[in-house]
């Protein structure tokens, strides 16, 4: 089962379902509050994850640059889709995790 970081937003419940649907384990951060320290905290989701989903309208700007940073780092895929939709989101992360040489 695949992991998905999913970064910004509110819908954690329509996630869940759409997760569950797809075969995929969410874990799901609304990330529009600044943190200290975001930066470790986010390191070890984005460690267990296999894709994030970042919502650049629905996160503040340095957790924005923290998870693009450690996800280079990391070598995993990021995908930032428009607008807040949950089935584009997972859409976008099956075709990059798709796209990802392992």
């Amino acid at each position: 089962m695949r992991t998905i970081l999913i970064v910004g937003g509110k819908k954690n419940q329509s996630f869940q379902k759409k997760g569950l649907e797809s075969e995929l384990n969410i874990v799901h951060h609304p990330a529009h509050i600044k943190q200290k320290n975001s930066k470790r905290y986010f390191e070890s989701m984005i460690r267990q994850s296999d894709c994030i989903v970042l919502f650049t309208d629905a996160c503040s700007h340095k957790n924005m640059w923290d998870i693009r940073e450690l996800s280079k780092n990391y070598r995993k895929p990021i995908v930032y889709p428009k607008g807040t939709g949950t089935s584009q989101a997972l859409r976008l992360a099956w075709k990059a995790l798709e796209n990802k040489v392992c």
